[in-house]
């Protein structure tokens, strides 16, 4: 992984970590733009991320020359993948809609990216490395997505909704059970300004 990557991933994990410990404030904010800052990279920048080709040289010929066709049109699949997994991780964690969608999609497509990587690194010993790394990407990224989609949305908005008021946290947990339901929706928006007022 380059350090990029690393970097935004170890800022993300730090922040969703600590928002189940701690409240803080713009955390939401940060999270979101941490997020998006590696969604945007491995969405339009996944293929020159993964073939550790420099930025300066993206629209330089020479510098795809010796990548196979296949190469290119997994690792640009494999960017789409992870993009997907990690936007579906954020929505799931931040509650909004489509987040388990979002999430069960990425990791299917992680789950071919991966079984279709392991094979090539027995087919293609040239090409290893390259495989080695999409791997551990892969790993790391679905590992997350799988720890959050196994935590249930009560458990989760329990430990996200530090010293909230109880009345808030009953309106949210009916609506979570009954997302479509008007009155539940109502009701958790009533307790959520009468939260924010008292604040």
């Amino acid at each position: 992984m380059t350090k990029l990557e690393k970097t935004v991933g170890i800022i993300i994990s730090m922040l969703m970590l600590s928002m189940l410990v701690i409240a803080i404030p713009f955390s939401n904010m940060l999270l979101t733009l941490s997020v998006l800052v590696l969604f945007l990279v491995y969405f339009f920048l996944g293929f020159w991320l993964f073939n550790n080709i420099p930025l300066t040289k993206i629209g330089n010929k020479e510098a795809r020359s010796g990548i196979s066709t296949m190469r290119i049109i997994g690792s640009i699949c494999a960017g789409f993948a992870l993009a997907t997994t990690v936007i579906g991780i954020l929505f799931v964690f931040m509650r909004w809609p489509y987040g388990h969608d979002n999430l069960s999609n990425g990791l299917k497509m992680l789950g071919v990216v991966l079984l279709i990587s392991t094979i090539k690194i027995g087919i293609t010993k040239a090409e290893s490395s390259f495989y080695k790394r999409m791997i551990l990407r892969v790993c790391i990224v679905g590992i997350v997505g799988l720890s959050l989609k196994m935590i249930p949305t009560v458990t989760l908005f329990e430990m996200k909704c530090h010293n909230c008021p109880e009345a808030y946290m009953e309106a949210e947990k009916a609506l979570i059970n009954d997302p479509d339901n008007l009155e539940l929706q109502r009701k958790a928006d009533e307790e959520r300004r009468k939260m924010f007022e008292e604040e």
